[in-house]
């Protein structure tokens, strides 16, 4: 598995280029900004894009990246909901594993985070979207949600191996043990918090 990491300075985002050497399949997560250097990694490498994995449904960060790829290339598309009427999503619901590029792919439903996020897992890296970025968790409407979106960090990442690379949607990488071991805002304690 090769990851191409491509950032987006206009908005602050990271978007994904996972390219199966083997099969040549390809797969783009969270497309904020498709550049000419990552058209150019797709054919030069002569992967074939089989899908786009979408982490969450904000509409804007999404339309000029994915459209700019659906206008270029016929890729699967899956998200938790379908948000444009000119884009066919495979709609996923709750956790499970899709086979997308020559790879297993689960995927974890993070509710809490906003109804539609999900989190990504290919081989040694998850992929968690707007839920979580190195040292914090991602924002929520109310003290409920954050609540939720912790425990379910807890017991969905958390119980994953320490070496696992966490590629977020915004920020730099880390990994589920650097998160174990430094992210307070996961473990913080709401005890004698009042709702």
């Amino acid at each position: 598995m090769k990851v191409y990491l491509h950032f987006s300075p206009q908005l602050f985002a990271n978007t994904y280029l996972i390219g199966n050497e083997i099969t040549k399949d390809a797969v783009i997560i969270d497309p904020a900004k498709i550049t000419e250097k990552m058209i150019h990694q797709i054919e030069q490498n002569g992967f074939n894009l089989k899908a786009v994995l979408l982490t969450h449904n904000l509409e804007s960060p999404y339309e000029t990246g994915l459209n700019t790829i659906l206008k270029i290339y016929n890729p699967q598309v899956y998200a938790g909901s379908c948000f444009s009427e000119n884009v066919i999503i495979n709609t996923l619901r709750g956790d499970g594993t899709i086979d997308v590029a020559g790879y297993p792919v689960r995927y974890f439903a993070i509710p809490a985070h906003s109804s539609y996020s999900y989190m990504f897992q290919i081989e040694n890296a998850v992929f968690t979207g707007t839920s979580l970025s190195a040292g914090m968790i991602g924002q929520t409407s109310n003290t409920y949600a954050e609540r939720t979106l912790r425990n379910i960090l807890k017991t969905k990442l958390m119980s994953l191996d320490d070496n696992l690379i966490i590629m977020p949607f915004y920020g730099p990488p880390s990994s589920v043990g650097v998160e174990r071991k430094f992210n307070a805002s996961i473990f913080q304690d709401f005890e004698n918090k009042p709702f």
